[in-house]
């Protein structure tokens, strides 16, 4: 019941199959939410993983992208409150 489900042969169709996934997608970027707040997310943080998902998406997966974005959240830029 995921967008990676079915059959795949070697590590190629597999790498790509997760690539194009936007459930690995958002896995990625709640996962670098966590790693970058020391914590995780709460409701309050909603706006901020979706600012992190929209510039992950925009950047075609581009990590460097997603780790500015994240430190420039409001969620990071005031840490310490949620």
């Amino acid at each position: 019941g995921t967008d990676v489900d079915g059959e795949f042969v070697g590590l190629d169709q597999l790498a790509e199959r997760l690539s194009e996934s936007a459930e690995v997608q958002d896995c990625f970027v709640r996962q670098w939410f966590r790693y970058t707040h020391g914590r995780g997310e709460s409701e309050n943080d909603t706006c901020s993983v979706e600012a992190m998902a929209a510039d992950f998406e925009e950047t075609d997966g581009n990590i460097r992208s997603l780790i500015l974005a994240a430190v420039q959240t409001d969620s990071f830029r005031y840490l310490g409150g949620e």
